[in-house]
């Protein structure tokens, strides 16, 4: 009885993954997430971005939402050639209905509102340079969903674990968030440890909140963590905090305002943008 109560999960898990591959296949989300990770590293290939959003059959209206984004916010777009993918991908869905219009005008709106807050700040930079405040470059780990690939080989088929290679499900970059949070619990220094707020009653300071030094008595390694985002969360800041600390011995709680999906975040944009 319990190896067929396994066998049953085993099922419905084979089936779930199906599903999703299904979906991964025709929304043709490797070619997305390609193009996308090439804009944010400073290589982007505008005939390939201008095909994507030019296409009807690539992509959902969100797919095409996001790669615009992503593109108007990376180094690839600082000659302001985004105007001309916000052209095409407007172009290309002229003639749809007028729900897929509206969402589409939407979006766009919201794309302008991230320019314009991103014209009062830091430009982006590459994902493989340097960071300023965070002790070396921008990882190049992508083990966001390694363990659950990990587990899904051990008990699909060949062929479907085979496919989830294919379509790059492994891949992930790390982020600003489990950045900071590594520099902090490692007080790294040259970091954010030096600059953000800190509070020990135990520690004697300045009454600054300032860090004490690297070699401050009192300072010992954290070992229970909470990240906390005061606004939108995502779910992959959440995946990748848990899949770094996973080996660590420290125990990472990680919470936001709101946790929100790709496209609750660019409505909520388009909403501020209008």
């Amino acid at each position: 009885k319990p190896q067929l109560q396994r066998k049953k999960k085993l099922e419905v898990h084979t089936k779930i993954l199906e599903a999703l591959m299904a979906v991964i296949k025709a929304r043709d989300l490797p070619t997305f997430f390609e193009a996308e990770d090439a804009a944010m590293s400073g290589n982007a290939n505008k005939p390939q971005l201008l095909e994507l959003v030019s296409s009807n059959s690539a992509g959902s209206i969100a797919d095409q939402l996001r790669l615009l984004a992503v593109y108007s916010l990376s180094p690839s777009a600082a000659d302001g050639s985004a105007t001309e993918l916000e052209e095409a991908l407007r172009a290309t869905h002229a003639e749809s209905p007028q729900p897929v219009k509206a969402e589409l005008e939407r979006g766009i709106e919201g794309i302008k509102h991230m320019r314009q807050i991103q014209s009062f700040q830091t430009p982006v930079v590459p994902n493989d340079a340097p960071v300023p405040g965070s002790g070396g470059g921008a990882g190049k780990g992508r083990e966001m969903l390694s363990g659950f690939l990990a587990n899904a080989r051990s008990q699909a088929t060949g062929l479907l674990a085979a496919a989830a290679d294919k379509v790059g499900l492994t891949k992930t970059d790390d982020n600003y968030v489990t950045r900071v949070v590594n520099n902090l619990c490692e007080f790294k220094p040259g970091s954010e440890d030096e600059t953000f707020l800190y509070l020990d009653p135990k520690v004697k300071g300045d009454g600054s909140g300032a860090a004490p030094g690297q070699g401050a008595k009192g300072r010992v390694p954290f070992r229970e963590v909470l990240v906390f985002m005061i606004g939108g969360g995502s779910y992959m800041e959440y995946q990748k905090i848990q899949s770094t600390f996973v080996d660590s011995g420290q125990q990472v709680t990680y919470g936001c305002t709101e946790l929100m999906t790709a496209e609750a975040f660019l409505k909520q944009l388009g909403k501020l943008g209008s």
